[in-house]
């Protein structure tokens, strides 16, 4: 079954707060999950700031697009066993209609989770 969760996972809690998103996995065949921005973006470009952390075979991908499109830019990924909070951002052109989103990747050859937290938006 796959979901995003709100849980503490080796000793990890939220970077901020009570709670965090949290994918994880222990399928022997490559899960994922999304976690998409509620609106869209104002029409400047933005800073998209954000806490993570992945453990085992989990994965992390933030990415943007625009309007109704099939067309997306990756701008940020990582893996392996972080165990710890770290802190990412990406800048996010000017645009209408653009949205943000997570994918996070889990499975294939055992165990894997992926959280997200602290998520901030800025105007630049």
């Amino acid at each position: 079954m796959l979901e995003f969760v709100l849980q503490s996972y080796f000793g990890i809690g939220p970077s901020q707060g009570s709670y965090y998103a949290v994918f994880t996995s222990s399928s022997t065949t490559q899960q994922y999950a999304f976690l998409v921005a509620e609106a869209y973006l104002p029409e400047f470009s933005v800073r998209v700031t954000f806490d993570y952390t992945t453990y085992g075979t989990g994965k992390v991908y933030f990415s943007y697009g625009q309007g109704e499109t099939t067309r997306y830019t990756s701008l940020f990924n990582s893996s392996g066993d972080n165990k710890v909070w770290k802190t990412a951002s990406a800048t996010i052109p000017a645009g209408k209609k653009s949205f943000y989103y997570f994918t996070g990747y889990a499975g294939g050859n055992g165990f894997g989770v992926v959280a997200i937290d602290n998520v901030r938006v800025t105007q630049l």
